[in-house]
């Protein structure tokens, strides 16, 4: 997924990929431009963290907690050139 507007940060509803409340959830986070840096981020939803710098073609696997709505936030400053694959999810809690 991409986010759906650049530069600042959007809801990412995991639900549609079967993702419980609360789950632990596996980012793969991957700059496929091979000329532009850009921020990206992956957060729980209403932290605070803040983007981190991407180099060309840089890839990264972040873990983030999902809320009790299966939702988290996503950051890219060029969302044509960041993709987020939700890769795994595991230990549900109440």
């Amino acid at each position: 997924m991409s986010s759906s507007s650049a530069g600042k940060w959007t809801i990412w509803d995991l639900k549609q990929h079967n993702v419980p409340a609360n789950a632990m959830c596996s980012i793969h986070v991957q700059n496929i431009s091979r000329k532009n840096s850009c921020y990206v981020g992956v957060r729980e939803t209403g932290s605070s963290t803040i983007p981190s710098m991407f180099s060309p073609g840089q890839v990264d696997m972040v873990m983030v907690r999902a809320d009790e709505n299966s939702k988290i936030e996503i950051y890219d400053a060029k969302k044509e050139e960041i993709k987020y694959i939700l890769s795994g999810h595991f230990g549900a809690t109440m």
